[in-house]
């Protein structure tokens, strides 16, 4: 005669298996079904809940109340609607675990359910709270010559494009395209992140602005541009030589630049043009952080291909480096180790450098560019070789924001309009053509 089962028998919620392992410990014999008819399941986690990320999901829970044998493993079952997804056992007693190869843009819930050792399931528990995987969102990011980087909400950074010097900073080199981002290593802070390069990319490099006001830079240090006082290339970041309070960071060609709270600004890398704007011009690169002469003021700045420019606190503009266009602003086409005033600029709210021109956002909401004219970038009406001092961008009167491309410039203004003038060759204006524009044309949204 077969005994009863006693209370210590417990299995998972409808698993057969689970059902016959309890039957065999009671019992070294066949037992009919309807003996086990008194087993219970261990009762199941509790307070499950979820965080969405990108193409996944952390999912948390708090152990099972009671259990007839201790916890081995978990088992997370995702649900689309009522629908139960493929289950992931976890061989682990952590209780919390990621779950990947979720859809970005479809919700999931979660049931998780816990293994003992001798191997049977408890119950499951109630499902959680319903999440949506979504790709991270960025916070900010800078576009150089051939790649792109992003640094986002986490403090992380991803970066795109040409990896030829290892601009891209996850380890490694490659003369194809990365259309994909992905992570640079080792960046978890960065608040700000700045690239490099020239039209054939051999100089290209990236830094980032960490929360710690440190700065790390990776890619190539041909020039110094890295600033860790070698001239060696680095596929993964860096740390910058002496910065520590860096409020944020402009990168040109091959050199860098950082401003400081306080307003000074420093500068590293090539300097054969007086890019980095202390007093010195020559082929010798500088590998660590020198002050740029006499600016003390600064509340922004930016870098042009070979040239510079700081927005001062009085609305004020100086710029320093090549000035072969004009882009220093000064009147002239002499270029300057040192900042030089740009003329005209007394209300300055906000300033932008393409490659060989440059332009500043003026209180009111108006613009003016100076530099390099050949495309129309400066958006007074006509294309003239340079223009050494600003010129009045026609029709813009309400911006709230300006950048400035290699060969265009773009404003942005209130109300969400964008216009941009200048080069036009690659539908840069994004105004249905590829003809280029002396003037302001509209953004033409589909």
């Amino acid at each position: 005669m077969l005994a009863p089962l006693g209370d210590g028998c417990r299995v998972g919620q409808g698993s057969r298996r689970a059902l016959w392992r309890c039957a065999v410990l009671l019992f070294p014999v066949v037992v009919a079904a309807t003996a086990l008819a008194g087993c219970e399941a261990d009762p199941g986690p509790i307070m499950v809940g979820a965080v969405a990320g990108n193409h996944s999901a952390t999912v948390t829970w708090l152990p099972p109340l009671a259990v007839s044998a201790p916890i081995v493993a978990y088992v997370v079952t995702p649900f689309v609607s009522h629908n139960p997804q493929t289950p992931i056992r976890f061989n682990s007693t952590a209780t919390t675990q990621s779950v990947t190869g979720l859809t970005n843009g479809t919700a999931y819930t979660f049931v998780v359910s816990a293994i003992n050792a001798i191997g049977t399931e408890t119950a499951s528990s109630d499902q959680s709270d319903s999440v949506t995987p979504e790709p991270p969102a960025a916070t900010a990011l800078d576009a150089a010559s051939r790649h792109t980087c992003a640094v986002l909400v986490d403090g992380t950074a991803k970066c795109w494009g040409l990896n030829d010097t290892g601009q891209l900073g996850n380890g490694t080199t490659s003369t194809a395209a990365t259309t994909i981002p992905i992570t640079v290593t080792g960046i978890t802070t960065a608040t700000a992140v700045a690239g490099g390069g020239e039209p054939d990319d051999i100089h290209a490099h990236t830094c980032a602005r960490l929360s710690s006001g440190t700065v790390s830079c990776w890619g190539s240090n041909a020039w110094g541009q890295l600033g860790n006082g070698t001239g060696t290339n680095s596929t993964t970041p860096v740390t910058v030589t002496g910065i520590s309070t860096a409020a944020t960071i402009a990168a040109g060609v091959a050199h860098t630049c950082a401003l400081l709270a306080g307003g000074t600004v420093k500068c590293w890398g090539n300097n054969q043009v007086g890019q980095i704007g202390n007093g010195i011009a020559n082929h010798v690169p500088v590998t660590t952080p020198v002050s740029v002469s006499g600016i003390n003021t600064a509340s922004a700045i930016t870098a042009g291909g070979f040239h510079n420019c700081a927005l001062l606190s009085d609305g004020t503009v100086k710029c320093w480096g090549w000035n072969f266009e004009g882009e220093l602003g000064n009147g002239t086409t002499t270029n300057s180790s040192t900042p030089v005033t740009v003329t005209g600029i007394t209300t300055a709210t906000a300033v932008t450098a393409g490659n060989v021109h440059a332009c500043a956002l003026l209180a009111g909401g108006t613009a003016k560019c100076w530099g390099l004219n050949s495309s129309g970038q400066l958006g007074n009406g006509t294309a003239t070789e340079t223009s050494a001092a600003p010129m009045t961008v026609t029709g813009i009167t309400n911006a709230a924001g300006i950048d400035g491309g290699a060969y265009h410039t773009c404003a942005l203004l209130a109300g969400g309009v964008v216009q941009c003038w200048g080069a036009n060759f690659a539908g840069q204006l994004g105004n249905g053509n590829t003809t280029d524009s002396w003037t302001p044309v509209a953004v033409a949204w589909p």
